[in-house]
């Protein structure tokens, strides 16, 4: 399906319900290797070294969005950080 932004606020409608379109909030690690534009195996690795946390449900792997957006956080912070270092 495809999303579009409403002109009122920046909530995701669903171009063929008009309803707003929902985000998953536990991601297949597929998925969130999708979002963070790598690889599998190195989402396994954020995950073997505790960078990213999942959950089990039924014994399938799940990382939660919050996870990633948190992850995502953290690296804008830390180039932030080394670009002011480098400035400085």
């Amino acid at each position: 399906m495809t999303e579009h932004a409403t002109h009122s606020s920046s909530t995701a409608v669903d171009a063929v319900t008009d309803k707003p379109a929902t985000r998953p909030l536990l991601l297949r690690v597929e998925d969130a290797a999708a979002l963070l534009s790598i690889g599998r195996t190195r989402v396994y690795d954020l995950l073997r070294t505790g960078q990213l946390t999942s959950v089990k449900i039924f014994g399938a792997r799940r990382i939660p969005l919050a996870e990633v957006e948190e992850y995502i956080k953290v690296l804008v912070q830390q180039a932030r950080a080394l670009q002011q270092a480098e400035v400085a």
